[in-house]
């Protein structure tokens, strides 16, 4: 999930959620009875929890889904979950062409789980998410394209499965586009429903009170803000808690510092 404010493109693209799921068993999609599968998604989901304390863990992570893949060739999880691997590690390094390179991989995995599974709302976030970052690299009409896609491919993850968490996760990404593109693409009465409704569906998502916060900021709904922010820096157990630490906390206390 670039946090850049260097372009349109570039803020409505941090609004692309890092996943950390270690810290949430509960998150997890499935379960496998054949061990060796089952033994190496536990593993990995754990190893991308700790990417923090050592970015190393991500290509741990990485290898574990593909001894998924060694095994059961034809495994969608495991496509799209390397896609979020190989995504989360263009997002922390700062090269532009090294980025570039590890977006494209991500994406090629994310199209991978696509061709095997049309309709996993997993794969398509992940494949909007890298598009978004494409976007902000291209920047210009090019860039627009791109987010229009995007936008377009993050609705349709909420067609696909409204009571999957990549639907409230893909809401709160397209609110925060509706919220950070340029006038006259800015729709804030969007980007407010769709914020709205992300934080009834999960208040423990400290990025959908975050945006829901910067909305209601942006419409000069000072008490309302002030509201939304506080209980994102307040969230005792995030749903990503890795995020809330890293990016959404921050932004949150700077956001209602800036508060008129």
């Amino acid at each position: 999930m670039v946090r850049s404010a260097h372009s349109p493109y570039a803020r409505a693209a941090a609004c692309i959620i890092v996943l950390l799921f270690a810290a949430a068993p509960a998150l997890a999609e499935k379960t496998y009875s054949e061990p060796r599968i089952k033994d190496a998604f536990a593993k990995g989901w754990a190893l991308m929890g700790q990417m923090d304390k050592d970015i190393a863990n991500l290509d741990r992570a990485a290898d574990e889904y593909r001894a998924v893949l060694a095994v059961d060739p034809k495994n969608v999880d495991a496509y799209w979950k390397l896609s979020e691997v190989i995504f989360k590690k263009g997002e922390a390094n700062k090269d532009p062409e090294v980025r570039k390179t590890l977006f494209t991989e991500s994406q090629g995995y994310a199209e991978k789980a696509l061709g095997l599974d049309s309709k996993s709302p997993e794969a398509l976030y992940w494949l909007a998410v890298n598009q978004a970052m494409f976007a902000d690299m291209d920047g210009g009409l090019k860039g627009l394209k791109l987010i229009n896609r995007v936008k377009t491919e993050l609705a349709q993850v909420s067609e696909l499965d409204p009571k999957n968490r990549f639907s409230t996760l893909a809401k709160v990404v397209l609110a925060n586009i509706y919220l950070e593109m340029p006038w006259p693409m800015t729709d804030l009465n969007k980007a407010r429903a769709l914020a709205y409704s992300a934080v009834m569906e999960d208040p423990n998502l400290t990025f959908a009170t975050l945006v829901l916060g910067r909305v209601y900021a942006k419409q000069g709904k000072t008490e309302d803000a002030r509201k939304m922010l506080t209980q994102c820096i307040e969230t005792k157990t995030p749903t990503y808690p890795w995020d809330s630490v890293l990016y959404n906390w921050p932004q949150a206390k700077q956001t209602l510092a800036e508060l008129k």
